[in-house]
């Protein structure tokens, strides 16, 4: 469900590029040397800087701090600090989300709130504390540091009242906090650590810390006790800055004062020096953030970027989302964008009104706009002037929208539904821009439309099949689908006709099949597959899918041919798996099915469990370049099928997400691996972008999900977050082929793992140390750098390559870096020649360097 449909416009593909990068800055004499080739600059090769820290020897007191490495999960991207525009109580300047607690920054200091989890109370508020400051400057000024990109919008209740694009930051700091003496506050590892950090001269004895409920324990921290566990201060650690930057530890400590007041206490300190005290915010015990968090579903467009939807409880996903104090069963529907390679927030949008709002599809244009559909119990959930339906019925109505590609507002949005309860769970759209939704409804005049294949609802819960007009005014067409029985919709594709594909479960003997489908006999729960013709008006085909137990269908695919892909669970021992299907047999209980079906319909191409001995399920699929499906799922199977390659063989926690691929024929397992931490982990939806090679994997997880070091987000915090994994899984099925041209010269060129999708090493060893040189590529039908005769001397032939990339080798003479690879399938076959060159200014007036050896390079077929 979401990105993972095979959903025609939901997905562009920029340029073609393969590796790129900027140029960077040379000497002047090199500059000269190579202005010929300025021409001839190809935009091959990409890489991606990160900032370094300080070196040169003085203190890194705030915001600016980039050695942000944690003992367990890698380097961890900071939480933002998110200013107050409006959204937060008049005294809260700024306010931070970290791991289990919100951090309100004020004038005098700041105060910490515990999220409790979910009590039979209608409040979620856990317990506070606050650090104060004392005798303060009336000076004092508290700035945002370094901006985040990160953009933070509010879209609730009606339009007037939403606030968009509310500034983050880094860390902030208080200026002028005691005279001499500043304060600046960042996370590092996920806790929260503020500097003080004091001139040279300034007197430590103004810093006055008032802690109410603190106490020093016995090796010298600050702990507060509370009902959600407790918080600890660690003693600071403290170093002065010498005037040649080097820097020096010192003893430091907290002096107990009266009436729940400390001081700090330094040993050995040069008053005409600047110093820093550093202390940490910890937890003692595992508190957690405020309650659920679950993200439901994905779509990426074609740079990669995730788009997520689902809906947030505590609170703090990943910053403040409400004004006010958040009841416990009020979930918000959330939006969010991460970028590419899932290292940054590009903008987090919090949609809803005074009650629950879900968002469980999402699509996404080539505009990267992104559409949006769910429930909503909000009277006041936020609808556009235009819109099909700007007033909620009673109980909970469906909602879709369409959010501007900057996440700042709503283009348009609109109630779906009629007297009961309504459900929108997937969303696709046709190349026209129309948008196509499947859900559940208890109502009886659920909005349908003259041109309907089903005028009247079946039974008590039916399913149904919407086509909103591209500007979200009207309907084109929309239809129950069910019969006397319970009916539900889950999952929803489209082809280039318009034609519209759905899987759910039905209960219902007489849910409408048409004539010659694969299985017109309902069993137990079946599954069932139906196409809709583009105009609504009728059935292409429709059909059940099961055996004697039950079965539901959870995501659907259609390839180019029209041949459609289901996945879903079942409990049959007689699902209709095919004859050479890669499992045969399931297991007793339930098990995952993959099927792939006709264009007719009438038959199917193949048909497989996704089974180990316990009990196991499908949630999701997509497509990939080569039309082969990705799928996504849950398990509790220790000997669930894996493959070599796996990111994680083995199950960790009782419930594990999964990803399987299959082969053309559903014979064979292309990949598989399990996804999950030591406790309960569900993959909930699977996207794949074709043109990128990559996939976006949902869901939710209860604690310990391994991620990558350079992740979004590393660590768990609630009862349940969500969690967005991007799997690389190649464009080229069969690997690079690289092949040396020329011995070289005296330094060689290597390359390691040139695949698309994936991430190249490039390096050159045994040459001069801390020279400078460049790399060359040469396109396909060109040679590379002429050597003259034996001398192995460079000679610049501006037609026969192309500059790649500056560098300098290291005191070893070697040279290293990474590279991620871009492209499409169009590029698999690409062949080039690489050749890198080493200055050696001694050489003459018309040898600039010294070649290394050639290569050639094929990426893969």
């Amino acid at each position: 469900m979401g990105g993972g449909s095979g959903r025609p416009g939901s997905h562009s593909s920029g340029p073609h590029t393969l590796f790129s990068t900027p140029m960077e800055k040379w000497s002047t004499p090199v500059v000269a040397a190579l202005a010929v080739l300025a021409f001839f600059l190809a935009d091959l090769f990409r890489a991606e800087y990160a900032g370094l820290p300080s070196t040169d020897g003085r203190p890194v007191p705030d915001f600016a701090r980039t050695d942000r490495e944690g003992p367990d999960s890698g380097p961890y991207v900071p939480l933002v600090f998110v200013a107050n525009a409006g959204q937060l109580e008049i005294a809260t300047r700024f306010q931070a989300r970290i791991p289990g607690l919100r951090a309100n920054f004020r004038s005098d200091g700041f105060q910490l709130v515990f999220d409790g989890p979910p009590a039979a109370s209608d409040e979620s508020e856990g317990a506070a504390v606050s650090i104060a400051f004392e005798g303060t400057s009336r000076r004092t000024r508290i700035e945002g540091g370094t901006p985040s990109r990160a953009r933070v919008n509010y879209l609730h209740g009606a339009r007037d009242t939403w606030l968009v694009d509310v500034p983050t930051y880094e860390g902030i700091a208080y200026r002028d906090l005691y005279p001499g003496i500043e304060l600046a506050v960042y996370e590092r590892h996920g806790l929260l650590e503020y500097d003080l950090v004091l001139e040279a001269g300034a007197d430590l004895e103004q810093v006055v810390l008032s802690a109410p409920g603190a106490e020093l324990d016995a090796v010298g921290d600050l702990v507060w006790s509370t009902a959600q566990g407790n918080l600890r201060q660690s003693a600071p650690t403290t170093f002065q800055v010498h005037r040649d930057g080097t820097q020096e530890e010192l003893a430091s400590r907290y002096e107990r004062l009266a009436d729940g007041r400390f001081g700090f206490r330094i040993d050995g300190r040069s008053p005409e020096l600047a110093c820093v005290i550093d202390p940490v915010l910890s937890y003692s015990t595992y508190v957690g953030g405020s309650n659920v968090d679950e993200a439901h579903s994905v779509a990426l467009d074609g740079s990669g970027a995730m788009y997520v939807t689902g809906w947030s409880r505590s609170g703090d996903f990943p910053v403040e989302a409400s004004a006010v104090d958040r009841r416990a069963d009020s979930d918000e529907a959330v939006v969010f964008k991460l970028d590419p390679g899932g290292r940054g927030l590009e903008y987090a949008t919090f949609i809803g009104g005074g009650r629950s709002d879900k968002g469980q599809g999402i699509a996404v244009n080539e505009a990267g706009e992104a559409y949006v559909c769910g429930l909503t119990k909000s009277t006041d959930f936020p609808v556009t002037a235009g819109a099909f339906r700007d007033v909620k019925n009673l109980g909970m109505d469906a909602f879709v929208l369409k959010l501007a590609a900057d996440g700042r507002s709503l283009l348009w949005s609109t109630f779906l539904g009629g007297g009961g309860e309504d459900v929108a769970n997937d969303i696709a759209l046709d190349e026209a821009g129309c948008v196509y939704l499947c859900g559940t409804t208890r109502s009886r005049d659920y909005p349908i439309t003259w041109n309907a294949f089903q005028w009247e609802a079946g039974g008590e819960r039916d399913a149904f099949v919407t086509k909103f007009e591209p500007d979200g005014s009207a309907l084109v067409w929309s239809s129950y689908l069910g019969g006397r029985r319970h009916d539900e919709a889950f999952a929803l594709a489209v082809d280039r006709t318009g034609c519209a594909y759905v899987t759910g479960e039905t209960h219902s003997v007489d849910f409408p099949t048409t004539a010659g489908a694969l299985d017109d006999s309902k069993n137990d729960f079946d599954a069932f597959v139906t196409k809709v013709h583009s105009t609504g008006r009728s059935l292409v085909f429709s059909t059940y899918l099961g055996g004697r137990g039950r079965e539901s269908g959870k995501g659907i695919a259609v390839n180019k041919k029209r041949e459609v892909f289901v996945c879903g669970f079942t409990t049959s021992d007689d699902f209709p798996a095919t004859p050479g299907a890669f499992q045969e047999v399931g297991a007793p209980g339930m098990d995952g099915f993959v099927a792939k079906l006709a264009k007719s319909g009438e038959a199917l191409v193949y048909a497989t469990y996704v089974s180990g001995s316990e009990q196991d399920g499908c949630t999701d699929l997509g497509l990939d370049a080569w039309e082969l499906p990705w799928v996504s799922g849950i398990t509790l199977s220790d000997d669930l099928p894996v493959t070599e390659d796996a990111l994680e063989p083995k199950r960790n926690g009782m419930k594990d997400g999964f990803v399987v691929s299959f082969d053309e024929t559903g014979s064979e397992l292309a990949f598989g691996t399990f996804l999950g931490g030591s406790g309960d982990d569900h993959a909930t939806a699977i996207c794949v972008e074709p043109s990128t090679g990559f996939s976006g994997v949902v869901g939710f997880a209860r604690d310990g999900l391994a991620t990558d070091e350079s992740s979004f987000a590393p660590r768990n915090s609630g009862l349940a977050d969500g969690f967005v994994i991007r799997l690389d899984h190649g464009i080229c099925p069969t690997p690079a082929v690289v092949r040396p041209l020329s011995s070289g010269c005296g330094a060689e060129l290597v390359v390691s793992e040139p695949r698309i999708g994936r991430v190249a090493s490039i390096g050159i060893n045994g040459a001069s140390p801390l020279a400078p040189g460049f790399l060359f590529l040469s396109p396909p039908g060109r040679r590379p750098p002429h050597v003259i005769a034996s001398g192995c001397l460079l000679f610049i032939d501006p037609g026969g390559m192309r500059l790649f990339r500056g560098f300098q080798t290291d005191g070893e003479g070697s040279y290293e870096e990474r590279f991620p690879i871009q492209g499409d399938p169009s590029a698999c076959g690409l062949e080039l020649i690489l050749q890198g060159a080493v200055f050696d200014p001694q050489a003459g007036p018309l040898s600039f360097g010294q070649l290394t050896g050639a290569l050639h390079l094929t990426l893969g077929s």
